[in-house]
């Protein structure tokens, strides 16, 4: 410590007080110490205002990425020293990390916050996340009003269908997008939950407790484990965005000094210019006659018009709807002919013993062990089909098995549906074994009470995966008919 010692002799000849030397020494002090104040102040200004502007120029580039990409790219690994991001699609390798500076076009100080430590950038990657290909657009949904309830099964990665060659394009709507839950990010704004980020970048602040820096190595000071800003240097967040904390120790729970800029996935969509398109009314009709690899009506009309004999006895043990890959080939059951009988609710076929041509044996009973067999050329992966007369009565409900098969071998145990309307009415159901199919066997199965189910096929139609189970219906299918 600097001692000062003042002759009293001294300063009696020079007129000035001891007093006064102190009071000036304190003053000199004083002066020096708020000096160091203003400039450390300076200083960390200096720093925060190339912090916020760094952090708006990689907001800038990752909305330039994306509307070039239609997708975000993935985070770099500040231990490459390359800046390029680490991954593709949905399988980033780095999930959570720095801002790729050249991947997005940057010089390597603009990664970097006002104290030369990197920025970090966290991004909603993963499976039907932004970091896929197009996976941060809504280019392909269609937002033509006559869609708007449409759900049609989206897309590989949960998007909206798009960029084929086939018509199987633009049919889903934004809705069905919307409806998936994807893996966008919350921040903490000031103690409320802000959900649906597409990409939060943080600077770790003057301490930087948690940063990265341009070396490739960690800061060995890490934030308090149990405080917001712990979780900042995380990778699965939430991420906190709170007030400057002041006169705290860094590594106190409560403090907080990083400077945070995040973008909701609605933003990144407005700015980047990759909302929905208007593509046309007729997309959803269009996919669902391209999904169809076989559809039939069994009416008489429809009997007559194919070439089969539209009588309660067909004469016919089995018979070929149309030809090529959507033909379709139905055979009765042994000893049984094709039937084409006439219901309440109804027109349709069975199966009918060989000599009979009376009405009432028309239908496909399940006391004889009757079935319908139906081969198509093309596989399908779902079915809808109409059944006639088929319903509740007295507390029991009928029933019917489907079991599909593909090459001959069958692909799960029988699918059974119940009647799920009162009386002898139509009834609607969309069925799949969850693989494709070549065949289904369709049989009455007797009723929960033990009685016999009897009905007729009204039509059906056989579906690729290209759309969802729910939306292959058969052709004759009225929805206030639908069963589970």
């Amino acid at each position: 410590m600097l001692r000062f010692r003042v002759s009293p002799s001294r300063a009696a000849q020079s007129g000035i007080s001891a007093f006064a030397i102190v009071a000036l020494l304190l003053l000199v002090s004083a002066s020096l110490y708020l000096a160091r104040a203003f400039i450390a102040s300076d200083v960390s200004l200096a720093g925060e205002d190339r912090t916020r502007t760094n952090l708006a120029r990689i907001s800038d580039a990752l909305v330039l990425y994306a509307t070039k990409n239609e997708s975000l790219p993935c985070p770099g690994i500040a231990s490459s020293l390359d800046g390029l991001a680490k991954g593709s699609g949905s399988n980033c390798t780095a999930g959570s990390d720095i801002v790729p500076w050249i991947t997005l076009g940057l010089r390597p100080e603009e990664a970097l916050d006002g104290w030369n430590r990197l920025i970090s950038y966290r991004v909603a990657s993963g499976a039907n996340g932004l970091t896929q290909a197009k996976g941060a657009s809504k280019i392909n949904c269609n937002s033509n009003p006559a869609l708007a309830g449409n759900t049609l099964a989206l897309g590989a990665g949960e998007l909206c269908k798009g960029d084929r060659a086939d018509l199987s394009t633009h049919v889903n709507s934004p809705t069905k997008f919307d409806g998936v839950v994807r893996p966008t990010m919350t921040v903490v704004e000031n103690g409320a939950n802000q959900q649906g980020m597409a990409f939060v970048l943080i600077s770790h602040g003057p301490t930087g407790y948690g940063a990265e820096l341009p070396s490739g190595q960690r800061m060995a000071s890490m934030p308090n484990t149990t405080g917001e800003e712990a979780s900042n240097a995380g990778t699965s967040g939430p991420f906190y965005n709170s007030p400057r904390s002041l006169g705290v120790l860094p590594d106190a729970v409560t403090h907080f000094d990083d400077l945070v800029v995040y973008m909701r996935f609605a933003e990144l969509l407005e700015r980047s210019k990759l909302g929905p398109r208007d593509w046309g009314a007729s997309a959803g009709s269009t996919a669902l006659a391209l999904a169809t690899v076989g559809v039939q009506n069994f009416d008489r009309a429809a009997l007559s018009t194919a070439g089969l004999a539209p009588t309660n006895n067909t004469g016919q043990t089995s018979f070929t709807f149309g030809s090529g890959a959507g033909a379709i080939t139905i055979q009765a059951s042994p000893g049984r002919d094709i039937s084409s009988g006439v219901g309440a609710s109804g027109q349709g076929i069975g199966a009918i013993g060989g000599g009979s041509t009376a009405s009432v044996n028309t239908t496909l009973n399940s006391a004889s062990g009757e079935f319908l067999r139906f081969t198509f050329a093309t596989p399908g992966r779902s079915l809808g089909v109409t059944l006639v007369d088929f319903g509740t009565s007295g507390g029991e409900f009928e029933r019917i098995h489907f079991t599909f098969y593909y090459g001959g071998t069958p692909i799960a145990s029988a699918i059974e549906r119940t009647a799920c309307n009162s009386g002898g009415v139509l009834a609607n159901y969309s069925v799949s074994p969850g693989a494709d199919f070549d065949r289904v066997d369709i049989a009455p199965f007797a009723t929960s009470g033990g009685s016999n189910t009897t009905l007729l096929v009204g039509s059906l139609r056989s579906c690729t995966a290209e759309i969802s189970v729910t939306q292959c219906i058969s052709p004759t299918a009225i929805s206030p008919n639908d069963c589970p």
